[in-house]
């Protein structure tokens, strides 16, 4: 591919010579000259499909009733919390990109706990276990 001649760019008094090439997915600037304070258009960010794979699926939530004791429910919404909490610290990251990457599993865990105790039916625990009757022989 052919590369494309240096373009100049002017920032702050200085000019920045840049050396552009075409990529597949655009051009790639692959060299700065001049001052290491960058303008905000050349900082590193990740690209959109690299945004879209810290975005975790959903993990499965089973169709069948969720039946929970009440042990299971505290244990359910402890979880929900320690998710909500661990989203909350990682939003605190200056970093997007890092934020992102550092929120996916805490998101995705706040949403699967969220679900399981909205649909948590809390049953109450028998007794004794009851023995079928070839058990007891």
């Amino acid at each position: 591919m052919p590369t494309t001649p240096p373009i100049a760019w002017a920032n702050v008094g200085k000019t920045f010579v840049v050396s552009a090439r075409r990529s597949p997915t655009g051009f790639c600037i692959s060299r700065l000259k001049g001052s290491s304070d960058l303008s905000v258009a050349f900082t590193k960010e990740d690209s959109a499909e690299t945004a879209s794979e810290t975005l975790l699926p959903d993990r499965p939530v089973s169709p069948h009733p969720n039946l929970v004791t009440e042990a299971g429910l505290k244990a359910l919404e402890f979880q929900l919390h320690q998710a909500r909490e661990a989203y909350e610290t990682a939003q605190k990251i200056e970093d997007v990109n890092e934020r992102r990457r550092q929120a996916a599993i805490p998101l995705r865990d706040a949403r699967y706990f969220a679900a399981r105790v909205r649909t948590a039916q809390v049953v109450t625990r028998p007794a004794q276990p009851t023995l079928s009757p070839l058990a007891a022989q």
